[in-house]
């Protein structure tokens, strides 16, 4: 289920996007643009930006570990995606399929005790 062909593709934008948000040399083009600013609202905006920069500012010892991180939970996604979801009917015996959603709805609502514990099981299994 789902389409992981653009797994790849999207590791890569991911990456580009992080790199600029926390590119060292923006917010020093910021700073510099606020320093020769007068007006008050232009003047507010950088500040908006500057805090922006501030928060995606990431040392460069752990950029390595971001991209890392960044591959894992798609590949964590993947899986998740291909996950045959089931649970034991308590009634007949048998193992039923169906969806992560599935089993949570009929966790919820089920009348029968048995049914929403056997869900459970499902979606913690």
């Amino acid at each position: 289920m789902g389409d992981h062909s653009i797994d790849d593709a999207f590791n890569a934008a991911k990456k580009a996007l992080d790199e600029r948000r926390s590119n060292p040399a923006l917010p020093k083009e910021v700073e510099a643009a606020l320093a020769e600013c007068t007006d008050p609202e232009l003047q507010q905006r950088a500040k908006y930006w500057l805090h922006f920069f501030s928060l995606y500012q990431t040392p460069e010892q752990v950029v390595a570990l971001r991209n890392d991180i960044q591959e894992l939970e798609t590949a964590m996604q993947a899986r998740l995606t291909s996950y045959q979801w089931s649970y034991k009917d308590p009634i007949s015996g048998e193992q039923k399929s169906t969806s992560k959603h599935g089993l949570m709805l009929m966790m919820a609502t089920e009348a029968d005790e048995a049914v929403r514990k056997a869900c459970y099981d499902g979606l913690v299994a």
